[in-house]
């Protein structure tokens, strides 16, 4: 399997292409669009429910990520957050401050590039 350098795997994202209708709304970019937004207040709810040390919320929050982040290729940030999810759901936020930057960091990543492809969501 190659390493993927880039935050998008923009595979993902010409599958979607595939799948719209000639002449019909832009998928892809709507897609992006809610990835755009549902992604910071997912990281904003992650943020505030680690500091809470609440776990469901860290696990509930983590999980939504993962799979609107895997819609758009951003494969790296999807596993960063399923990392997070599995061990919320072993009932341990062990290193979670560590975690979320990372999955942070990430995020800020896979969200510039595609604001490189698609502009300001």
């Amino acid at each position: 399997m190659a390493i993927q350098t880039t935050a998008i795997d923009r595979a993902s994202l010409d599958a979607i292409r595939a799948l719209q209708a000639p002449g019909g709304d832009d998928l892809v970019a709507k897609i992006v669009r809610t990835f755009m937004e549902e992604s910071a207040r997912l990281s904003r709810n992650i943020e505030q429910a680690v500091a809470a040390s609440d776990i469901e919320g860290v696990r509930a929050n983590a999980h939504s990520l993962k799979s609107c982040s895997g819609n758009v290729g951003a494969n790296q940030l999807a596993v960063l957050a399923r990392d997070m999810e599995t061990a919320a759901r072993r009932g341990t936020l062990d290193d979670a401050d560590g975690a979320l930057s990372e999955l942070q960091a990430e995020l800020r990543r896979a969200v510039a590039e595609l604001e490189g492809m698609f502009g300001a969501a």
